[in-house]
């Protein structure tokens, strides 16, 4: 997967992951490869001010439990920047080689 950007600038930064679609799932954010939270199917955290220059890497482990829907997504939410933004993954249980682990990651770079 490629690395994503947030712009940051010197304000606290936020970090939503939601899994969707009816699955279930654990989630990890991993700030400059420090474990900063865990959690099962949602997680919000702060992560804190001035991170601009930092990686987070999201590392989710999604369940195939609704019976309803072969379809997964992965939200992640950021605020506090400059810009709120929101990027969805998605896969199918049904079609793709191994959608259980997706795994973003980010550069959070400075606001010019």
């Amino acid at each position: 997967m490629s690395t994503r950007t947030y712009i940051v600038d010197d304000g606290p930064v936020t970090l939503e992951v939601v899994i969707g679609e009816g699955q279930k799932g654990r989630i990890s954010i991993v700030v400059d490869g420090k474990e900063v939270v865990r959690g099962d199917g949602r997680v919000r955290k702060q992560l804190g001010s001035g991170l601009a220059g930092a990686t987070v890497e999201i590392f989710t482990v999604v369940s195939h439990t609704n019976p309803q829907s072969s379809r997964l997504e992965v939200s992640c939410i950021w605020s506090g920047g400059p810009q709120p933004q929101t990027d969805i993954d998605r896969g199918d249980f049904n079609t793709d080689p191994d959608p259980s682990f997706v795994e973003p990651i980010y550069e959070l770079a400075a606001a010019e």
